[in-house]
């Protein structure tokens, strides 16, 4: 038996707020969620870890696309 309700909370966090499903990490291009973020120039960029994030950090010209 499918519970329907656990079908439409899919894709939310516990606090009902859409989880980023489509944030791609600049650096490496993979799936980045909504934990590691930084914001730069007023844009909020995500990171799939701390080891991007780092190397965005040190080199944010090479990663910013604007």
């Amino acid at each position: 038996m499918v519970n329907i309700k656990s079908l439409f909370s899919f894709g939310k966090s516990d606090n009902n707020k859409k989880i980023v499903d489509d944030a791609k990490d600049p650096v490496c291009g993979m799936h980045a969620g909504d934990k590691i973020t930084l914001e730069h120039n007023g844009r909020v960029y995500h990171f799939c870890s701390d080891f991007c994030k780092t190397q965005f950090v040190q080199h944010p010209e090479q990663y910013v696309t604007e």
